[in-house]
């Protein structure tokens, strides 16, 4: 979770990961309401799983290496 903005009209946004099997799903939400903002975070993974546009754990780690990340098994 992490605000954007400031004051009474910052947002707030949720980035979570799911694992499913060999794959690692992320999803994003925003809102004002950082309850809001997680419940559209796990719809976000729901449809990415729902539509098959999950990417592989070796995706997603080449992904973060190449972002400068450390990769994590």
């Amino acid at each position: 979770i992490r605000a954007v903005g400031t004051g009474q009209d910052a947002l707030g946004e949720v980035t979570i990961r799911v694992r499913e099997g060999s794959r690692i799903v992320q999803g994003k939400g925003l809102s004002t309401d950082v309850i809001e903002a997680s419940a559209r975070a796990y719809v976000d993974v729901l449809n990415r799983l729902a539509s098959g546009h999950a990417r592989s754990s070796a995706d997603s780690a080449e992904r973060e290496l190449a972002q400068g990340g450390v990769a994590r098994p």
